[in-house]
């Protein structure tokens, strides 16, 4: 029996309206929510008594609160060592706009008059003379390295941005093309705490041509498949001018109020920021975008809740108007669902670009048996796996299936490519019945019989045999993490669906620093396991070089790779790689189709594809212009939009 939890809020207002014709009014509300969960499901009652109803008087600035869970620990700007947290972000979103929206596994320009493409020649090849000393990128060594020998000459990249007009900073002074390429000079210095060099490796220069025109070039021999993400969001060079990234991190006024240029303010009168408990944002007047009457309320707040069911009942209360990602989660849907129904609340369930998957190990980093390299096991424990019930029963029914490391929404998924295995179990006890596994002592697991396997080592990327010895069991261990009920609830269906076609599946939970541990200790990339569940990124690019020969995390490369499976197909990788090198879109598409057939096909098939994680979320029936999308991290990146419009 799961415990009984019971949450009642009670909210009493006392608004003294002013009612027409000079009169008095005045209205009571108590409104009682009663959410009572139990093994059969959720109850929702809720009861309002109005006193009185005169017209209502809107009275004062109009605000809007956003609730999280997690505070930001600074504003920093990123290209001086700034972290990247969703809940920074959430906050950034409402005092600058970006460079581009992420949304729906596309890009869409904000900042700049269009997106450059090399049709509409704002993206092109130059011809370079490369002398010795230069750096160059090498595609054999995958990195930038100094070019010796002769003077030749090279191909490079060279993307103009047009930057739109008309933007002001908050305090009124223009936002110019310098301004970008004041965040690029500060991000390239090697005192700057950015984390990650690629991309200032792979440019031999960025620099404002006028004041609203950018212009990058690489480094001879860099062809970038993304060239149009090369622009710097901008930093106030007329503050920033002259100091180092040192000097900004000390700075309070830049970790704490950074000037604006969107539709918020956190330094103007009015705005600030009380650690630990909330940020009051005012409205930006020399907002570019002001004459389309944006933004929407005059101030908003966030507020710093850790308590999840705190948040949720403030929700509920009215005392909060969104609740965020971070805050909320997918067990709570059933609460949310019925919510909803009564009126309360407006849940947002958006599938994301998380996605969980349970690999094969083809080649054990250890002396286990090698069962992973078996095609006939692996097609029927995709077959037996129930994924639809994990997908019903732990996220509610609202996410979808996955087919491979694509969703079907995502531009560059090939339905009609991508062989699909829906639930199937009485195929996959077939299948393992005509390979050789079957159930010789009665004990209903199976063991092998005269069972070999075809594999392609990855070292030498060759075909060879694997021969399971006779009464071998079809037994695997599967590790995941420790301490995640959704995972738990994962892998108990799975150990049930292979218990039924005669698998025996042995769960063992490991605590998040062990399994992900570095090598040769960490199981998961020393490629110690027999099955693993747990979790990889998509996005806008797909990522199907995750499963490349060349991408095996081994000691002969430093365990260096994402491809924890061992699994390697030469054609396969022919098809990445060709995807991934050319800068036309329809050959991109005709190449990631390619690979995704090959990926699925029922001799290959290295991992099992579950399900996307959702993005959970929920405002306050009068909150309009919300949206949630899977590949724009945060919600807030429309906050401008967001109004507050009374129900009728």
């Amino acid at each position: 029996m799961r415990k009984v939890l019971a949450l009642f809020v009670a909210v009493f207002v006392l608004l003294a309206l002013a009612a027409c014709g000079g009169g008095g009014g005045g209205e009571t509300v108590v409104q009682t929510v009663v959410v009572t969960e139990v093994v059969e499901g959720q109850t929702v009652e809720k009861v309002v008594v109005v006193t009185a109803t005169p017209e209502p008087v809107e009275t004062g600035p109009k605000e809007l609160v956003v609730c999280m869970a997690q505070e930001p620990d600074t504003l920093l700007y990123d290209v001086v060592g700034g972290t990247s947290a969703l809940v920074k972000t959430a906050v950034l979103h409402a005092l600058t706009d970006p460079v581009y929206t992420g949304l729906s596994y596309d890009y869409q320009p904000v900042l700049l008059e269009k997106r450059p493409s090399l049709e509409d020649g704002d993206a092109e090849f130059i011809d370079v003379e490369v002398t010795d000393g230069m750096m160059v990128y090498d595609p054999n060594q995958g990195k930038v390295v100094t070019y010796t020998g002769e003077p030749t000459t090279m191909q490079a990249m060279r993307v103009t941005f047009k930057w739109k007009e008309g933007i002001m900073w908050e305090d009124g002074t223009p936002l110019t093309a310098h301004d970008s390429v004041m965040a690029y000079e500060l991000g390239k210095r090697p005192d700057s705490g950015v984390p990650s060099r690629f991309t200032y490796d792979v440019t031999a220069s960025y620099e404002a041509t006028d004041d609203y025109t950018t212009v990058w070039t690489g480094v001879p021999g860099w062809v970038d498949s993304t060239y149009w993400l090369n622009a710097w969001g901008p930093v106030p060079r007329h503050e920033l001018e002259g100091l180092t990234p040192d000097e900004i991190r000390n700075d309070e006024k830049f970790a704490r109020s950074p000037l604006s240029f969107g539709g918020f303010s956190l330094r103007a009168e009015g705005a600030e920021w009380v650690a630990g408990d909330h940020i009051t944002l005012v409205k930006n007047p020399n907002y570019w975008r002001a004459s389309e009457g944006l933004p929407k309320v005059d101030r908003l707040i966030y507020k710093f809740i850790p308590d999840t069911n705190q948040l949720l009942a403030q929700l509920l209360a009215g005392q909060c108007d969104v609740g965020t990602q971070d805050g909320m989660g997918v067990d709570q849907a059933p609460f949310l669902i019925n919510a909803e129904q009564e009126g309360l609340l407006k849940p947002y369930f958006v599938t994301g670009t998380v996605w969980e998957h349970i690999d094969f190990q083809l080649d054990p980093g250890d002396d286990r048996p090698a069962l992973g390299r078996c095609a006939p096991v692996r097609l029927a424990m995709v077959l037996a796996t129930d994924r639809q019930t994990m997908v019903d029963e732990v996220l509610f029914g609202r996410s979808k299936v996955l087919n491979v490391w694509l969703p079907e929404e995502h531009p560059m998924y090939a339905a009609d490519a991508v062989h699909t295995y829906p639930f199937d179990p009485e195929r996959a006890a077939q299948i393992l019945e005509e390979a050789g596994w079957v159930d010789n002592d009665g004990d209903g697991i199976r063991e092998a019989n005269g069972v070999s396997c075809e594999w392609v080592n990855w070292r030498t990327q060759e075909a060879e045999t694997y021969q399971v010895p006779d009464g071998t069991p079809l037994k695997f261990v599967l590790n995941t993490t420790s301490g995640n009920k959704m995972r738990e609830q994962v892998t108990q269906i799975f150990q049930q669906n292979m218990k039924d076609i005669g698998i025996d599946i042995e769960l063992e939970y490991l605590p998040a620093g062990v399994y992900f541990g570095d090598p040769p200790d960490g199981p998961l990339f020393s490629r110690k396991y027999d099955l693993a569940e747990f979790a990889w990124l998509t996005g806008v690019e797909p990522p199907g070089d995750l499963y490349t020969c060349d991408n095996v995390p081994d000691e002969s490369n430093g365990w260096a790779g994402s491809n924890n499976t061992a699994y390697c197909n030469p054609e396969y990788d022919l098809a990445v790689r060709a995807a991934q090198s050319t800068l036309i879109r329809e050959e991109q598409a005709a190449n990631w189709a390619k690979a995704q057939e090959i990926f699925t096909r029922e001799d290959q098939l290295p991992i099992i594809p579950l399900f996307q994680r959702l993005k959970v979320a929920a405002t306050r029936p009068e909150v309009v212009g919300f949206n949630m999308d899977p590949t724009e991290n945060s919600e807030l990146y429309n906050v401008e939009e967001w109004d507050l419009v009374p129900q009728q």
